[in-house]
This record gives C-alpha cells, structure tokens and sequence, in this order.
C-alpha cells in the first residue's frame, strides 16, 4: 500500500464526520431554584419505569429497573449543582423534587416520588419506603432533631418522612407499611442543618436600623437578602439551637462588621457587648411568633433583618452571630419554659451569671428591657424559674 494511504483515508474520515449526524442522548429542562435559573441535563432515555402494584414486589422491582437505566447524568447534573451552590442535604433533596416535577410532567405522582427515592438512594443515603393503597412515601434516615413530620424507626435507626414536606399529609397517624427491600442500607445519615447560607443570586431589599447607646443615636443601613427569608419558608423544623448555629451570609457578616467597627472602637469589652445587646433590643419591633406567621417561626439571625417583627427566639439567634463574629466571647443559650436568653463569659462579671463547666456567664437578654443597655440581670419575671442550656460556642 503506498505510503500516503494512510493521510488520505484520515483526511476522508474528517471529511464524513463534519457531514455524519452526531448522535446526542442529552436533554436538558430549566429549573428554577429561588433566585437561580438552573439548566439540569438528563439522559432522554431515562424515564421512571411503570409500577404495576404498589406491593412489595412491584416497588422492588421498580428500583431494580431504575438501576439499569441511563440514570447516572440526571444523578451528575444535580450533584454539580449542589457543590457550585453549597446546598445540604435538604435543599439538595428540594432541586431534586422539583427537577424530577419538571423533567416527568407526564408520569405519575406515585413514579416521580419513587424516582425520587430511587435517586436518594443513588446519593448516598439511606433512604425506605412506606407505603398505603396508592400512595408512597419516602423517609431518610438521620441523626438531626426534626419536629412536626412524622417518624419512624428501623432496627435502630429514625426515619423522618419527607415526603410530608411536599403535601402527603393525609395519612398522618396511619399505619403505613414499611417496604422491607432496603437499597443502601449502610447510607449516609441525611441532614437537615444549615451549615452555611447557599450562594445564591441575592435579591437585595435596605432595611434603615436605629437604637440609641449612652445617649447617642446610631443609624445603620442595611442591604437584606430576602433569598434567605425564602430559603426558610417551609423550612422543617429542627432544633432550636440550630437556628442559633446559623451563621449569617458573607456578605452581611462584612456588611454588619463594617458598620459596628467604628462604633466599637475605644469602647470596654463590656461596652461593646452593651452596645450589641442593645441593639438586639431596640432596633426591632417585637411581636410573638402566633400573632405574625400563625403558628411557631423560629428565624435564622439573617431573618431578623427582612421581617418587621421578631420575638425573644430571633433576637438570641442575632445577639448569638453577633458576639460571635464581633467579640469572639463564649456564650451559653438558656431556655425557660417560654423565653429564651443569652449569657456571655466576661473577665468582668459583675451582675447576675451563670456557672456552666466551671466558667461564668454573665445574663446578657437580646430580648429586653426595650432601649437599655444594662447586662447582667436575669430577664423579668423569670428570676426563679428553672431553666435549660440549649446550646454554648466555645
């Protein structure tokens, strides 16, 4: 054969592949997630298979043929997602629902929640089943406290029913049957606690703060992200400390941090934890949670920026970010019946405290008395009332 052979043949194939149709399984559905218009690609081949019989068999074998199935970019597209934006566990699992809802518009709820399960468990998570005549329902496995949606436990392990979160609330107090076929019985714990605030696009609303500190008045204006106030809409509900360990977003960390830099210069220790306090008390319109929302809303210190009102809960998540990003100190959470405080490790301790692992913690309410400064005074009415910690930072 001669030797240029070889070039002309290459050159011919190059030649047929610019014509030759290229042959893409690829799909693609607009997802939006809050403030984010987000593109989740999927095989065109996947597709939940039909469930016959909502029985043990038939939900078994839906899973097994899920299994065979183009699943695996569906599963890459929305974990790429969630590591770009610094999603948990739970709002993972929201991009899931909602893009299972968008890409299956013409299957069944009962296939687009098995779909869900079946991509739970593809994560990482140890995800089961419970299910009653037509309806199924998707519990996770986890360590975190959460209130409200149903439980379950299995050899050991609680179960929290997430599917109640998205309207499958008509069973509740009946007894479902427990799918015995366990896909990743040795998954990952799921979590619902919030490390970090997502990074998502914000949408910014000024918020004009004011309050007043040994006779001066200090104005502070503030650019509230409200993507966060929609982060917690239908929040579940977990544990009050952790709506305490929240942080805030970067950006109103820096934004809070240069406003109160120049006005804690020159000042005590103990005048600064006055002026933070005081702020948490007097900045704000107070009003309990029943006579806004209707019902128990605990917010995240960021939430006490975008709502009009907040009650004692709010103020000690604040106060809690507060001294934690501007003074460093420890901090104690203490829970009467009906109130929550804050309490803060000061060299100077004069005032009323609290000992807790041999360290004392001066009363610090974020709450009240309204336009005071004074710290160290167990909050009225609560001087002998037994009380609970809840939480400590350092």
């Amino acid at each position: 054969m001669p030797a240029y052979w070889p070039g002309l043949l290459t050159g011919c194939l190059i030649a047929l592949a610019a014509y030759w149709p290229v042959r893409t399984d690829a799909a693609s559905v607009q997802v939006k997630f809050y403030t984010e218009q987000l593109t989740v690609t999927y095989d065109e081949d996947f597709a939940p298979s039909r469930v016959n019989t909502i029985n043990e068999q038939g939900l078994t074998a839906f899973y097994r043929l899920m299994a065979k199935s183009p699943y695996q970019p569906l599963l890459e597209s929305l974990q790429t997602h969630r590591e770009r934006l610094g999603l948990n566990d739970w709002l993972y699992y929201r991009l899931m629902h909602q893009s299972v809802a968008q890409i299956f518009t013409d299957k069944t709820d009962v296939q687009r929640e098995l779909t869900c399960w079946f991509l739970l468990a593809r994560s990482g998570f140890d995800a089961r089943l419970t299910y009653l005549g037509k309806k199924v329902f998707i519990n996770v496995h986890t360590d975190d406290e959460v209130f409200v949606a149903p439980l379950i436990t299995d050899r050991g392990r609680p179960f929290v029913n997430i599917s109640y979160y998205f309207g499958a609330k008509s069973h509740l107090g009946t007894p479902l049957y427990l799918l015995d076929f366990i896909p990743n019985e040795t998954g990952k714990p799921f979590s619902f606690y919030l490390q970090t605030i997502p990074a998502l696009q914000s949408l910014d609303t000024l918020r004009e703060l004011s309050f007043e500190y040994e006779g001066e008045t200090y104005r502070m204006n503030l650019l509230v992200d409200r993507t966060v106030a929609e982060i917690m809409k239908g929040y579940p509900l977990i544990s009050e400390f952790q709506y305490m360990a929240i942080p805030m977003a970067p950006r109103t960390n820096e934004n809070i941090a240069a406003a109160f830099k120049p006005w804690l210069e020159g000042k005590t220790l103990r005048q600064r934890l006055e002026m933070l306090v005081t702020f948490t008390r007097s900045a704000f319109n107070y009003a309990e949670d029943k006579a806004v929302f209707g019902s128990n809303k605990p917010m995240v210190a960021e939430e006490v920026f975008y709502y009009p009102q907040s009650d004692c809960e709010d103020r000690v998540a604040l106060c809690y970010n507060l001294v934690k990003q501007l003074l460093d100190l420890p901090m104690i959470v203490i829970a009467y019946p009906d109130h929550l405080t804050l309490a803060v490790a000061l060299p100077d301790t004069e005032g009323a405290s609290v000992t807790y692992k041999g360290r004392q913690y001066l009363f610090c309410d974020p709450t009240g008395p309204v336009n005071s400064s004074e710290i160290g005074l167990i909050p009225k009415g609560y001087e002998h009332q037994q009380f609970e910690i809840i939480g400590h930072y350092k």
